[in-house]
C-alpha cells in the first residue's frame, strides 16, 4: 500500500479523501451519498461505475468535478451542482441516468462527453443551456444534447461546431436540422442514433468527420440545402 492510500481520510459514508480533506479520491458505492464539507475536488474516476449510487449531495465548497468522476453511474438520477463549481471534466457523467441538470453560473468549462450517453436526460438549465433547455452550448460549441422524448430537433443558430459524441445514443431522434452557422461536425457526433432518418445540413458546412454517423440507421439521408 502506497503512502497516499495509507493516509486517506474516510468519512462515515465510506468516502475516502486526501489527508487535507480537499480531494475525494474514492467514493462509496451506496444509494444515497454525502460528500463532506470542505471537499473542493471530486477526483478522476472517484465514483466510476458506482452502480448503486442513485443520489448524491455535494458541498458548497466544491469547485471541480474531474474526468470520469461519475462515469458509468447507471443508477445516478439526482445531483445538485453547487454555486462555486467551475469545472466539469471529460466524461464526468458519461452513461449516467440523470434526468435534468442545472449548471451554476460559476461554471467556466465543461469537458467533451461530460454528459455523453445520458439517454434519460431531458433538460439543461443555467449556464450554457439553450433557451429550450435541450442543448449545452459552450462558447458556440455544441457540447451535449438532452435527448429524452425528442424526435425532431433544430440545432440553435449560434452553434459553430458540434463536438465528438454530442448526440451519442439519442435513440428516439429521427430528424436533425443543422443551421448555416455550423462549420464542423466532429467524430461520432451522432454515434448510435439508430433511428435517425434525416439530417439536413447547410451547403456552407466545411468539415464533417468520416465517422460522424457511426452505427446510425443504414437508411439515414443526408440532405444539403
Amino acid at each position: 500500500m502506497d503512502g497516499q492510500q495509507q493516509n486517506v481520510v474516510t468519512d462515515k459514508y465510506g468516502n475516502k479523501y486526501s489527508p487535507d480533506g480537499r480531494t475525494l479520491i474514492k467514493g462509496a458505492n451506496i444509494p444515497n451519498n454525502y460528500v463532506s464539507a470542505g471537499c473542493e475536488v471530486i477526483g478522476p474516476g472517484a465514483f466510476e461505475e458506482a452502480d448503486r449510487l442513485a443520489s448524491i449531495f455535494l458541498p458548497d465548497s466544491l469547485t471541480e468535478i474531474s474526468k470520469f468522476a461519475f462515469y458509468g453511474c447507471r443508477s445516478l438520477e439526482h445531483i445538485h451542482l453547487p454555486d462555486k463549481l467551475s469545472t466539469i471534466g471529460y466524461c464526468a457523467f458519461f452513461d449516467s441516468r440523470l434526468r435534468s441538470i442545472c449548471l451554476p453560473e460559476s461554471l467556466v468549462s465543461v469537458g467533451e462527453e461530460a454528459f455523453g450517453y445520458c439517454c434519460f436526460l431531458d433538460r439543461f438549465s443555467g449556464k450554457f443551456a439553450s433557451d429550450d433547455g435541450r442543448f449545452l452550448v459552450q462558447h458556440e460549441i455544441l457540447m451535449s444534447f438532452a435527448p429524452y422524448g425528442k424526435i425532431k430537433i433544430q440545432v440553435p443558430d449560434d452553434v459553430v461546431t458540434i463536438v465528438t459524441r454530442a448526440f451519442s445514443c439519442c435513440h428516439e431522434l429521427e430528424t436533425v436540422i443543422v443551421p448555416d452557422s455550423v462549420v464542423a461536425i466532429g467524430s461520432r457526433a451522432f454515434n448510435l442514433c439508430r433511428n435517425l432518418q434525416t439530417i439536413i445540413i447547410p451547403e456552407s458546412l466545411k468539415w464533417i468527420a468520416k465517422d460522424a454517423f457511426y452505427e446510425c440507421s443504414p437508411y439515414l439521408r443526408i440532405v444539403k440545402r
